[in-house]
């Protein structure tokens, strides 16, 4: 019988794991822009970076460059993209974070607890990119655009909501599943 699950490579070197370091490194370029005041070089910069995040797991998909630390590096790089992306608004649109602090703690809360969880339980964060996170990603990026172009602060406390949803079933998954897993896409999957 054949086996039907995707070979892992042990490599890290790939062009989907490229593609990560890539967007935590250039991650970090957001913030010197923000301090300067460089909005639109700050989204541009923001939407390059996203597009990396689209694309990478498909192109692992795709051409078979699944690798074990991929879906890890991929956590990290997210983690990163919008850790730099939220200090510069911050430093950008200080009326912002006023106006969404609760949202915004929630989320971080919501996050450390199923990162906390999945600590203690499998001994790694989770990189379960579900489909909730996946709807996240893409109200965040209409949510920075719209921050960044001085818009309303409504779309950012949507997609804090959506990822406050995604956090929770990364702690659904985590405590249903008997050993660690990466791509989950829900926790009916788990």
């Amino acid at each position: 019988m054949a086996n039907l699950e995707p070979e892992i490579r042990s490599d890290v070197w790939t062009v989907p794991n490229g593609l990560c370091v890539f967007r935590a490194v250039g991650s970090l370029g957001l913030i010197p822009l923000a301090l300067v005041d460089l909005r639109n070089a700050v989204l541009v910069l923001y939407l390059v970076l996203a597009a990396t995040d689209l694309v990478d797991g498909a192109i692992a998909r795709r051409f078979n460059q699944r690798s074990k630390i991929g879906p890890r590096l991929d956590s990290i790089a997210d983690v990163t993209m919008y850790s730099c992306l939220a200090l510069s608004i911050l430093v950008m649109r200080r009326d912002v974070f006023a106006d969404a602090i609760s949202w915004i703690v929630i989320a971080i809360a919501s996050y450390f607890v199923a990162g906390v969880t999945s600590l203690v339980k499998f001994r790694c964060l989770p990189s379960y990119h579900n489909w909730s996170a996946k709807a996240g990603f893409f109200v965040a990026i209409l949510a920075s655009i719209s921050l960044l172009l001085d818009g309303p602060v409504w779309p950012l406390r949507v997609a804090f909501s959506l990822v406050t949803i995604a956090n929770m079933e990364s702690l659904a998954i985590t405590l249903r599943l008997a050993e660690p897993r990466q791509d989950v896409r829900s926790v009916f999957d788990a």
